[in-house]
């Protein structure tokens, strides 16, 4: 956790001296099985022998945890007072600088460890999900804050490699045209990435991490480009699908001075507008005189 953490401080603060605190702990999971991918794990907590209690979390927990009176448990608690407040910090000090950088570089060298694409699914099972309860929700937050900058999630940018979520991309595979987006991406060399929903989910709250293609986000990425990807300055039919993507959050048939009118300003120097000449064309201000354009019924669809 390093001097300056919170469960350096609790550990070396003299009137703690007493409660023996030891910022020590561990993360395991089980990844294979005779051979082939192991059964997601029910994550349970030990101090050194198991506890009862399971976390919700699909590894378990080994560490220097305070218990509670029973001994089935690690101590919890908001509302105490003296030494059962202490434990309890120290018990969420040590899942937040401890357990959750040592989870972080469990997922690290675990992604290191299979090769290319293959064993994805079991893969992304061992990232933690919204099934954890406090005081071990506090670790899953700081799991994906701390795995943010690091190269853990598969992506076919380049061929195919490791990416961090501060890089990657996200298009969701019930998007309409999400084929196309990503395909667009890729070529142009953005990391999209495929998610589970829980891990896409966690990384929600990480300011940075795991940006959505959104239309929004499209719009902007082709309008900066130096120029279309080819996949698509090659193909009509898939500029246009793009082209309606990128009207997909824009309220249709709005009048120019409405709120909903104003919004379509966002379309300059989008340059996909399909014309006669099978080129495709920069959206700019209206022009003077105005331009009548006649489409396929796909175009007109759009």
């Amino acid at each position: 956790g390093g001097s300056d953490s919170k469960v350096s401080r609790i550990a070396c603060a003299p009137d703690n001296f007493r409660l023996r605190l030891v910022p020590w702990a561990g993360v395991a999971t089980l990844v294979a099985q005779n051979g082939k991918a192991a059964p997601s794990v029910r994550g349970r907590a030990f101090c050194f022998l198991p506890l009862p209690a399971e976390t919700g979390l699909p590894v378990h927990v080994n560490g220097y945890f305070e218990l509670s009176s029973n001994r089935r448990d690690i101590w919890r608690g908001d509302d105490m007072a003296g030494e059962g407040r202490i434990r309890a910090e120290w018990n969420r000090a040590l899942l937040e600088d401890v357990v959750a950088p040592t989870y972080a570089r469990m997922i690290l060298r675990l992604c290191r460890s299979i090769g290319g694409g293959e064993g994805l699914e079991r893969y992304y099972m061992v990232w933690p999900g919204e099934t954890a309860q406090e005081p071990w929700g506090g670790l899953v937050r700081r799991v994906y804050e701390d795995t943010a900058g690091l190269p853990v999630l598969w992506s076919l940018v380049g061929g195919g490699r490791w990416v961090s979520p501060q890089e990657a991309r996200y298009v969701g595979g019930d998007w309409e045209h999400s084929d196309d987006v990503a395909k667009a991406l890729l070529e142009a060399g953005q990391a999209v990435v495929k998610l589970p929903d829980h891990v896409r989910t966690g990384f929600a709250s990480v300011e940075g991490a795991v940006l959505h293609a959104d239309a929004s986000f499209f719009r902007t990425f082709i309008k900066s480009a130096k120029a279309l990807p080819a996949c698509v300055a090659t193909d009509r039919s898939r500029a246009i699908r793009l082209l309606s993507y990128c009207l997909g959050d824009l309220i249709l048939g709005c009048p120019a001075d409405t709120d909903g009118g104003e919004a379509y300003t966002c379309l300059v120097g989008l340059p996909l507008v399909p014309v006669s000449d099978g080129a495709l064309r920069v959206f700019g201000q209206r022009s003077n005189p105005e331009l009548f354009f006649v489409g396929t019924p796909l175009e007109c669809d759009v």
